[in-house]
């Protein structure tokens, strides 16, 4: 984002040289990064401005030696003062304002100093706005992960073996569209961040908040046309009657399969550690529910793994023949139990 009050100065800026001095000897490569980031700053292009900057101190941290510029014209060598131009212009005075203090000894015994005064009086202004700005764009981002933390969540509904072609089709075209809008969102969110600029984070946190709605509404949809108990059984003399699971583990089934894997888990709070057919069932439910969390978290929470682990490991301790089917369960969480925990 470019203003009218710093357009002029910044081509001033760079028609004075600086100030000049005997040549000293500097390696060339971070020399040719400065050059060419001086260059970049020229054409007003600051996204490689700081790249080749931030390269140019890489290599040498100290601003105020003479190098060679272009046409073998001797001037300062001001990375921090370049960086600072270009974090500047892309909305971030925090960021330009420290890396023009860092190299204020070398600036000030320049002309660019002037320049720096003038920028940091702008900065000054923008102030609220940014701070604004910071707020919105923190909100934003915490709905956005919040969503995007569903949408991972509402995908694992496709591995319910209930679930039809035409629901697992239209599951899967759901989430697409949502996903894309949760992408628009963020690169909203990212413009809103750079300019400072309210509107685009408003429109992000609009898209954000129609993605959650459209994935709830995919979610919805989908559990319609899930059959997840069956229908009960005939009559049958009690001699021959199949066992009927405890209401904790169809529960959990619930909402395991729904995608509600928190509540998954609060249902297998006190999971059995007897042996039998129930408690193999609840500690496989209570594994997969964690890791589901464990994946849609991005596979940051190291404890909900270590839980998921610990629950594979009592299913192959009370069933060592036991393995996850394949309709019901995704890749990732088989090959965590094949793994053994």
């Amino acid at each position: 984002m470019s203003t009218s009050i710093c357009r002029r100065p910044v081509s001033d800026a760079l028609i004075l040289a600086g100030v000049l001095l005997a040549a000293s000897p500097v390696r060339a490569d971070y020399r040719e990064s400065y050059r060419r980031g001086v260059e970049a700053a020229g054409r007003e292009s600051w996204a490689d401005t700081a790249r080749l900057m931030r390269a140019a101190l890489a290599e040498q941290p100290r601003d105020g030696e003479t190098i060679l510029g272009e046409g073998g014209r001797a001037e300062t060598y001001l990375p921090h003062y370049y960086l600072g131009l270009a974090l500047f212009h892309t909305g971030n005075c925090v960021a330009a304002r420290r890396e023009w203090e860092a190299g204020r000894g070398a600036i000030r015994r320049t002309p660019y100093i002037r320049m720096v005064a003038r920028l940091n009086q702008e900065c000054q202004k923008r102030a609220p706005r940014e701070a604004a700005a910071s707020r919105s764009a923190a909100a934003v981002e915490a709905e956005l992960r919040k969503a995007e933390k569903l949408a991972a969540a509402v995908a694992l509904v496709q591995s319910n073996p209930t679930l039809g072609p035409d629901e697992r089709t239209e599951l899967e075209k759901g989430l697409r569209d949502a996903r894309e809008r949760l992408t628009e969102a963020r690169a909203k969110l990212d413009e809103g961040r750079r300019d400072t600029d309210l509107r685009d984070l408003d429109k992000a946190r609009e898209l954000t908040q129609r993605a959650t709605a459209d994935i709830e509404r995919t979610r919805q949809k989908a559990m319609s046309h899930l059959d997840l108990l069956p229908a009960a059984p005939a009559p049958a003399p009690a001699a021959s009657a199949a066992p009927v699971p405890p209401p904790e583990l169809v529960t959990a089934a619930h909402a395991y399969f729904e995608g509600r894997y928190e509540d998954a888990i609060a249902a297998l709070k006190d999971a059995r550690d007897e042996p039998g057919p129930v408690a193999v069932q609840e500690h496989l439910l209570r594994a997969a529910a964690r890791f589901a969390l464990y994946a849609a978290g991005g596979r940051q929470d190291d404890a909900l793994r270590r839980a998921a682990n610990d629950d594979v490991k009592t299913v192959r301790r009370l069933d060592p023949s036991f393995r996850p089917d394949p309709a019901a369960f995704p890749p990732s969480f088989r090959e965590l139990f094949s793994d053994g925990g």
